[in-house]
């Protein structure tokens, strides 16, 4: 199955940090695990306002806008040498909102993964996150990989991290995961988090650890089975706290490549991450977090 690596992009100038090329390490190993195509996408947000101003103040906007595209283009085909042996193609976009445009992008293409730095901020200008990841993350159908910022050098794509809370709607990650990844073996690490019981007495609560560490210790055995019946190395553990929290310790911990988790949204302007512990991990997770929009089960 052929898949396009799309990767929004700046510019140098506007993000002189490079906070956006977060993500081009691991868009390069995403390419190299699954023979992918890439796409370096940079989008200039043109308010409708622009125009008037333009005019105003006797400025040509299509020399502008070349001038813009020019940039852009040239910025685009500098990154696109950091793949090399891959097939990479760049595409510039005006449009007045850039996640509404990279949205039709991917809507565009027939299997396509996003993969994007978590934030970038340059002063006032929300550059990824703010309106354009949050709105991008929220509204993509497509699987997304989020890099945050602060993450260390990512230098393979080979171990994950996958948080179930005995939901089918987490386990669709299982499947999803080594078809995003392609068919290398993987090490799956497993994790099912309990929160603690509170106002209730030390026998009961141990009563309750245990049942529910026994519980989990069989449901992650038996769907862990079809992974290692595919040649995946694939070990697990019960955790007990917050599940943000204890995902991060866990991540760390096991020293992961990736994180992947199940996400749907909400209609309306109550469309949120799956739940808010995916919400919580995409804002302390110092690993790179792949997020997957399950089917959802009919009513």
């Amino acid at each position: 199955m052929s898949r396009t690596i799309v990767v929004p992009l700046i510019s140098a100038r506007l993000d002189p940090q490079g906070i956006a090329e977060v993500a081009v390490p691991v868009a390069r190993l995403l390419g190299e695990r699954t023979n992918a195509e890439i796409l370096l996408l940079s989008v200039i947000e043109m308010p409708r306002e622009f125009g008037a101003l333009a005019r105003i103040m006797g400025v040509s906007l299509e020399e502008q806008q070349q001038t813009w595209i020019a940039e852009r283009q040239a910025y685009l085909s500098s990154v696109a040498e950091r793949f090399p042996g891959r097939v990479v193609r760049t595409d510039v976009r005006l449009a007045t909102s850039a996640s509404l445009a990279i949205l039709d992008v991917v809507a565009s293409l027939p299997n396509p993964i996003l993969v994007m730095a978590s934030h970038a901020r340059a002063g006032a200008s929300r550059l990824l996150l703010g309106s354009v990841a949050f709105r991008t993350v929220h509204e993509a159908t497509c699987p997304v990989i989020l890099v945050h910022p602060s993450t260390s050098e990512v230098t393979a794509l080979q171990k994950v991290l996958i948080p179930l809370d005995g939901s089918s709607i987490s386990e669709q990650v299982l499947a999803r995961v080594t078809e995003i990844l392609g068919p290398a073996p993987l090490n799956v690490h497993l994790v099912h988090v309990v929160a603690p019981i509170a106002d209730y007495y030390s026998v009961v609560e141990a009563e309750y650890v245990q049942s529910a560490q026994d519980w989990a210790a069989e449901y992650l055995q038996r769907v862990a089975a079809p992974l290692q019946a595919q040649g995946h190395q694939v070990t697990w553990e019960f955790s007990l706290g917050v599940a943000a929290e204890e995902i991060n310790r866990v991540a760390q911990e096991q020293g992961v490549d990736l994180i992947a988790m199940a996400t749907h949204g909400r209609a309306g302007a109550g469309r949120v991450l799956y739940g808010s512990v995916a919400e919580q991990v995409l804002h302390t997770a110092r690993k790179p977090l792949l997020l997957i929009r399950p089917v959802m089960p009919e009513a």
